[in-house]
């Protein structure tokens, strides 16, 4: 499992399975579940896709990581 505490306020790297592109966010969503995190939600800001945790982790299409 990705430790997102490492990214926090920083972006993934863009490569491989981190390479997201979906508006909504299920790419986002699928990988974060594959890491061992339980999405809460995913969506579409209009700009980027993102999801978002149980934990608390807001991850975006473009690889940003916070938490919310």
């Amino acid at each position: 499992m990705v430790n997102l505490n490492e990214y926090e306020g920083r972006w993934l790297p863009s490569y491989g399975e981190t390479c997201f592109n979906t508006l909504d966010g299920s790419d986002v969503a699928a990988w974060l579940q594959s890491q061992g995190y339980t999405v809460v939600s995913n969506g579409d800001t209009g700009r980027y896709g993102y999801a978002v945790t149980a934990c608390g982790w807001h991850v975006s299409t473009n690889g940003h990581v916070r938490r919310v």
